[in-house]
């Protein structure tokens, strides 16, 4: 799930300069980190929107959102890694990883399913994952307007 980074209010993350030597921060280190942080408050802003929580709901939801979110984030660094070690794999190999990676992706969602329809309702989980899809629609749309 590999998504590309920017943010909903036309900035997008810039080409980070070459590391320079010695001590100290690199250059343009927080400039990325800032970016990511827009890209979520952006995020929560159309999510918030889209799901029409009321305020008890919402103080319910983020918390399991948010865990819902360290966990995906962390099977796609995991599949980051995969895609690297794969390259000396056979086709047969890859096209198992790549199931066994969907499946468990699968897993996770079933998972938060039934957790998130512990505090909204499944009609907005229904509306979640929808908004989850138009919210990454709308990010790759605005990279390829910014592109031309």
């Amino acid at each position: 799930m590999g998504l590309v980074i920017l943010c909903m209010t036309g900035t997008f993350a810039q080409q980070r300069p070459a590391p320079r030597p010695g001590p100290g921060p690199r250059p343009g280190m927080a400039k990325p980190r800032m970016e990511m942080e827009r890209l979520e408050s952006a995020k929560i802003g159309f999510l918030t929107q889209k799901l029409d929580l009321s305020p008890r709901e919402a103080e319910k939801f983020w918390p399991v959102y948010n865990q819902y979110q360290k966990e995906v984030k962390a099977l796609a660094k995991e599949r980051m890694a995969e895609r690297k070690a794969e390259q000396q794999e056979s086709a047969d190999e890859r096209l198992n990883e790549q199931m066994e990676m969907e499946s468990r992706m699968l897993e996770i969602r079933k998972k938060y399913t039934r957790e998130f329809s512990k505090v909204i309702s499944s009609e907005k989980v229904l509306h979640l994952y929808e908004a989850e899809k138009e919210f990454r629609r709308e990010l790759i749309k605005r990279l390829q307007e910014r592109r031309k």
